[in-house]
C-alpha cells in the first residue's frame, strides 16, 4: 500500500507511518529535501538474513542491490518510517523497480521471511537506487542504532522528546503501550 501511495504523487510529500507521532514542525530544509527519510541503517544485522534467504530463493534481484552490497561491503538502508521528498521523478522509477522486483518473485515470496522483505523492497532498494543515482538522502534523525535506542521516549514529551517512532520492537512492550495510551489521553 504505501508504494502504491509513493506511486500516485505528483507533487512533493512526506509519508509517516500511523506509529509516528510528531511534536515539532520539520525543518524547511527537510520539506525541501529531494529525498528524505527517518535514518539511515548501517550494518543492521537483520538486512543480512532476510537477503541471504533472497540470493537462495528468488529468480530476479534488481542489480543496484547487489552494486551496493559490492561498493560498501556491507547493506546500507534506510528507515521508511518516514518517506518522501521533492523528486517526483525519482519516486516513479523506485516505485516501478519496487513492483517489478516484486512481481518477478511472487512464486518465491512464501518461500522467505515475509515479514522482514519489505526491508528490503521498500528500504533498501530507496537506498540503493538513491546510491547509483547520486542522489542526496536527508534524515530526521542522524544517529540511530541497532535497538532504535530513544525512538519512543514518551517521557520526554513535548519539551524533550520532539519524534516519536514505536518501531516494531516496541510495539510489544507493554510499559511503551501504556505511556502511549497515556500521552494519548493527555493530548
Amino acid at each position: 500500500g504505501k508504494i502504491y501511495a509513493y506511486s500516485i504523487q505528483k507533487e512533493p510529500f512526506i509519508h509517516a507511518d500511523g506509529d509516528i507521532y510528531i511534536y515539532q514542525k520539520f525543518k524547511p530544509e527537510s520539506e525541501k529535501a529531494d529525498l528524505f527519510v527517518q535514518n539511515i541503517e548501517d550494518g543492521f544485522s537483520y538486512y543480512d538474513i532476510i537477503f541471504k534467504q533472497i540470493r537462495e530463493t528468488f529468480q530476479y534481484i534488481p542489480p543496484e542491490l547487489l552494486e551496493s552490497i559490492e561498493k560498501n561491503k556491507k547493506i546500507i538502508s534506510v528507515n521508511a518510517g518516514l518517506l518522501g521528498g521533492n523528486d517526483i521523478a525519482f519516486f516513479n522509477c523506485y516505485t516501478k523497480e519496487v513492483f517489478n522486483f516484486v512481481d518477478q518473485n511472487l512464486s518465491k515470496i512464501d518461500k522467505i521471511d515475509k515479514g522482514m522483505f519489505n526491508t528490503i523492497f521498500e528500504q533498501f532498494l530507496f537506498m540503493a537506487l538513491a546510491e547509483k543515482r547520486d542522489k542526496k538522502v536527508s534524515y530526521q534523525l542522524k544517529e540511530v542504532n541497532h535497538a532504535f535506542d530513544g525512538l519512543a521516549d514518551f517521557t520526554g514529551l513535548p519539551n524533550r522528546t520532539k519524534y516519536i517512532h514505536t518501531v516494531g520492537i516496541y510495539k510489544k512492550i507493554n510499559y511503551i503501550g501504556n505511556l502511549l495510551e497515556h500521552r494519548l489521553m493527555i493530548d
